[in-house]
């Protein structure tokens, strides 16, 4: 099918309550060199026919000056990109999202999780600002990049007024679609040891159902 998934560092630094993956990839960032990033890239298109290189990075934005230069290499070599994990709204700066689109990404995950910022900074524990996510949103519409902005409901400690915030900021800004789905304590997570702790999890509760609450 021509495309091929990239992973082209490991590790996240952060702490965000619902995510697992430090638990399989750490929190310190690794990076193979971009050298060694082009020749896998060129490797890929010319020996194995890949068109499209599916990024799932858990923190693509760990370096912002090299992940520039990732984009620049992937549009020097004919190639399209998704970004399947959602980048780091942070350091989504205006000159990186132009160089997405001059790369011809056309779309992107926006992982805005919540439209609270009690929520986002005390409850997920995740280094957000809203004012970066209306900038950012901004940004894309203006540029024509398609954004999917990804919200999270029903974190434990999280109370209906959270809800009602969340929402009245989420009508102030516009993405091109907004995907909500239920928290869900994934093993490994702090979410999950919380969930646990306090007795919220069903019996036998192993996985995972973003469409229905545990």
């Amino acid at each position: 099918n021509h495309n091929a998934h990239v992973m082209t560092s490991l590790g996240c630094p952060f702490h965000c309550t619902f995510c697992a993956s430090h638990k399989v990839h750490g929190r310190t960032m690794r990076y193979y060199s971009v050298e060694r990033v082009r020749q896998d890239f060129l490797r890929l298109r010319d020996d194995y026919g890949a068109k499209t290189l599916i990024v799932q990075d858990d923190h693509f934005m760990g370096d912002p000056e090299r992940a520039l230069e990732i984009v620049k290499i992937i549009k020097e070599l004919g190639l399209k990109a998704v970004f399947q994990n959602g980048l780091a709204m942070y350091a989504l700066k205006r000159p990186f999202l132009e160089a997405l689109k001059d790369a011809g990404v056309e779309n992107l995950l926006l992982s805005i999780e919540s439209g609270s910022q009690s929520v986002l900074t005390k409850i997920m524990k995740k280094p957000l600002k809203l004012p970066i996510v209306q900038r950012v949103v901004e940004d894309c519409r203006e540029l024509g990049i398609y954004t999917n902005a990804n919200v999270i409901i029903g974190m434990p400690g999280e109370t209906e007024q959270d809800m009602d915030e969340g929402r009245d900021f989420l009508k102030t800004i516009s993405p091109n679609w907004f995907m909500i789905f239920c928290a869900s304590p994934l093993v490994g997570s702090e979410m999950y040891e919380i969930a646990a702790e306090r007795g919220y999890l069903k019996d036998g509760h192993i996985g995972s159902d973003y469409k229905q609450a545990v």
